[in-house]
């Protein structure tokens, strides 16, 4: 649903801006610490910190909390939908689920007895940076510090960014950024 004039107003003038293409699915409800910019969908229950910004064609859905300090690139899909994959079909007709499962039941009284397991919520931490069309599954939980790269697929969680007594090479440009330079 679009966010009407009076609502971006009033929240502009608390910090917490919404970019020109930003919608908010009715049922969401977020506690933002300002300052915050956020564009596209945010469809979520939650904590968003101080500092963060989500550029346009995003999707929030299905995490908990976003910390402080965080970069969400365009055409970020964080949470979503998720599909049984351990039943006869993937379709939601299944469960009763998809738009069109009241079409395919005549039956106006009829239950689906079976419902897919509930998927945990997620949670992105404070200075993270998600690259440009990363997809982070629902559940999934991204550390402190981390980085995910532009294009991934994330399905596990992501721990936080080492300590440079432990830093693997991969880490090493990120950590170049945390050094002090030499001149």
């Amino acid at each position: 649903m679009p966010i009407s004039k009076e609502l971006r107003k009033k929240c502009d003038e608390l910090g917490v801006q919404f970019g020109a293409h930003a919608n908010m699915h009715g049922s969401t409800i977020i506690e933002c610490e300002p300052p915050v910019a956020l564009s596209g969908l945010v469809h979520m229950t939650g904590s968003i910190g101080a500092y963060t910004y989500a550029r346009p064609d995003t999707h929030i859905q299905g995490v908990w909390s976003i910390g402080r300090y965080c970069s969400i690139a365009n055409g970020v899909f964080i949470g979503g939908g998720e599909h049984p994959t351990d039943w006869l079909s993937t379709h939601p007709f299944q469960y009763g689920q998809a738009s069109v499962s009241s079409r395919w039941s005549k039956r106006k009284d009829f239950k689906y007895r079976n419902k897919p397991k509930p998927v945990m919520l997620g949670a992105i931490g404070n200075d993270v940076w998600l690259g440009a069309n990363s997809i982070i599954r629902r559940g999934v939980v991204v550390g402190d510090g981390a980085v995910v790269v532009a294009g991934a697929f994330v399905t596990k969680n992501v721990p936080p960014m080492p300590s440079s007594q432990a830093r693997p090479p991969a880490w090493s440009a990120i950590a170049s950024r945390l050094r002090p330079s030499s001149g």
